[in-house]
């Protein structure tokens, strides 16, 4: 997903969904790239929501764990 996240923020050179739905008004470009730029600015907030999540869970999973030694399966 922060993959996704970069590859957006290089290819159009914003920072944000809100930065990418202003260049949609740029006059050179066509329909078709107008609408692209529509629907990744739409997906790319859910993702942002989804990246804070996950990184959300994987901090209190690590907190919350049981200390293992290594190479030990938890169960």
């Amino acid at each position: 997903m922060n993959d996704w996240v970069r590859g957006w923020k290089d290819e159009f050179d914003v920072e944000s969904p809100n930065q990418l739905r202003g260049t949609i008004a740029d006059q050179g470009l066509d329909v078709t790239e107008k609408d692209r730029r529509r629907e990744i600015a739409r997906e790319w907030e859910p993702v942002q929501r989804r990246i804070e999540i996950v990184g959300f869970a994987i901090r209190e999973w690590d907190f919350l764990a049981p200390a293992t030694k290594r190479g030990e399966v938890r169960r």
